[in-house]
C-alpha cells in the first residue's frame, strides 16, 4: 500500500532527524513525497514537507528548507490544518 509505505516513510524521517541522521531524514521525504502525492494524502504530503524542511535547515540549506516550509505551510492551511499552521 503506497500511503502507507509514505507514512511510515514520514515517521522514519522524523525520528532520524531527531537521532541526527539528516541525510536519511531527507532521503526519506524525497522518496515519500511522490507516493503522498500519487494518492492524493494532502496531509501527509505537508507533514513530509515539514519533515524535509526540519532537516534541510538542519544540515544547514536554508533556502531548500524555506521552500519546503512554505510549500507545507500552503498545504495547511489549504487544508484547514490549524495544528500544522501552528
Amino acid at each position: 500500500d503506497i500511503g502507507q509505505q509514505a507514512s511510515i516513510l514520514s515517521l522514519l524521517s522524523a525520528q532520524w532527524t531527531t537521532a541526527n541522521r539528516y541525510d536519511d531524514a531527507v532521503e526519506a521525504c524525497q522518496t515519500a513525497l511522490p507516493m503522498a502525492r500519487q494518492v492524493g494524502d494532502r496531509a501527509l504530503e505537508g507533514r513530509l514537507l515539514q519533515n524535509l524542511g526540519a532537516a534541510l535547515w538542519i544540515r544547514g540549506d536554508a533556502e531548500r528548507a524555506r521552500q519546503a516550509a512554505e510549500a507545507a505551510l500552503a498545504i495547511r492551511r489549504d487544508i484547514k490544518d490549524q495544528f500544522g499552521i501552528a
